[in-house]
């Protein structure tokens, strides 16, 4: 079971890398720091893990203070919160929770940690009841310690995934939104939500849809972010090699700041023929385009990992068709000024994309890629990389 559940979350939700041919980087216009930097691998971390629990996350979040630093994972088998400790490569604690009922979880996979004692869960489920639509208020021991209804939409989405994760500052919760429709229909509309869990009211803010995404379809427009450095949301389109900052105190905006990966051989084009997603070709865009997936704040090191992935053909030399996998995947270096500090392409069929996590150790890299020769399903492995100084 759990290989057949890791093989259809891998199916639809990540990309994989190959190496470039870096006598074929592209010409940047990125700001250019005067400080460059790239990642080098520093270390390895291994944790065992049990036969309910996957070598990856869909939703990895790190939580640390004076005394602990911890990999929290929600584990869709057995509906748990997990809590592995980085310092003794162990499980130390796992909460299961009924889906139903007053102490009840319909799952766990989303999640924010404030602290210990203020454990955020946003329960998502095609099955999820209008009444039970809610953020849940859990803790380290487990107990359900409040549950805040929200509004039920009918015609937008307010989105969190691992590239726009559920946050939390103060009684607000953050997500990413969208209306109905491609993204022709977002015109006009701002890429982000601000919801009050006490008060119940929310307002729309950040950076508005691109005009660039006005006229044609786009497969990739959902907005992506991360919250960094003094409350600065940073926003990006996936489509689009720009990133975009809204301060949530000074209430203020830098807009389409280029921020392109010098290992985007071409340019990602919009569909200037169809009507609907519908008659999208699909091959196209989702091997033979490029996309930015990603952003992180590595809050230790005040720097920005920009994740990118180029497109391929969809046929290798042998005739075969290609997949996600092969996709080469790069991390752009960006400073809390947006300036470009560097780039590294990460070695092709090793390290499960996407599932980064910043930490005081350093960034944290999975190497649960499903090619990955040496992927043990039952360890629990990151590579540790850390900045280095060009």
């Amino acid at each position: 079971m759990k290989t057949t559940l890791a093989l259809l979350a891998i199916s639809i939700l990540l990309t994989s890398c190959t190496q470039h041919d870096e006598s074929k980087l592209t010409v940047l216009n990125n700001a250019m720091a005067k400080d460059r930097f790239t990642l080098v691998k520093s270390g390895e971390i291994e944790i065992p893990l049990d036969s309910t629990s996957f070598n990856f996350s869909h939703y990895p979040v790190y939580y640390t203070n004076d005394s602990v630093a911890y990999y929290v994972s929600g584990n869709e088998i057995i509906n748990s919160i997990d809590f592995y400790d980085l310092k003794t490569r162990k499980l130390v604690r796992r909460n299961m929770y009924p889906t139903e009922g007053p102490d009840g979880l319909i799952n766990t996979l989303k999640l924010f940690v404030k602290s210990l004692d203020s454990i955020y869960v946003y329960p998502t489920h095609p099955d999820l009841l209008k009444k039970d639509h809610a953020i849940v208020l859990t803790n380290f021991s487990g107990e359900i310690l409040h549950r805040y209804p929200m509004p039920w939409l009918d015609r937008e989405s307010w989105m969190t995934h691992l590239a726009a994760p559920l946050t939390i500052i103060g009684d607000n919760a953050y997500f990413s939104f969208m209306k109905y429709g491609d993204n022709r229909a977002q015109i006009q509309q701002r890429a982000l939500v601000e919801w009050n869990m006490k008060t119940g009211s929310y307002v729309a803010f950040g950076p508005q849809y691109p005009d660039a995404f006005k006229q044609y379809y786009y497969d990739d427009f959902t907005p992506i972010f991360a919250l960094g450095y003094h409350n600065t949301f940073v926003v990006s389109f996936q489509s689009l090699p720009f990133v975009h900052g809204f301060n949530i105190n000074r209430k203020d905006s830098i807009v389409d700041v280029p921020m392109r990966s010098q290992f985007q051989q071409k340019e990602i084009v919009p569909n200037k023929t169809i009507t609907d997603a519908h008659d999208r070709d699909r091959d196209f865009e989702e091997l033979g385009q490029g996309q930015y997936t990603q952003i992180q704040y590595d809050p230790f090191q005040l720097v920005y990992y920009y994740t990118y992935q180029d497109g391929i053909a969809i046929y290798n030399a042998d005739g075969e068709k290609n997949s996600w996998d092969d996709k080469p995947i790069s991390i752009i270096i960006f400073n809390t000024a947006f300036e470009y500090c560097g780039e590294f392409q990460l070695p092709a069929n090793t390290y499960m994309p996407n599932n980064f996590i910043p930490s005081k150790e350093g960034l944290l890299i999975p190497t649960s890629h499903p090619k990955n020769a040496n992927n043990n399903e039952d360890i629990l492995h990151f590579d540790v990389f850390k900045l280095a100084r060009l």
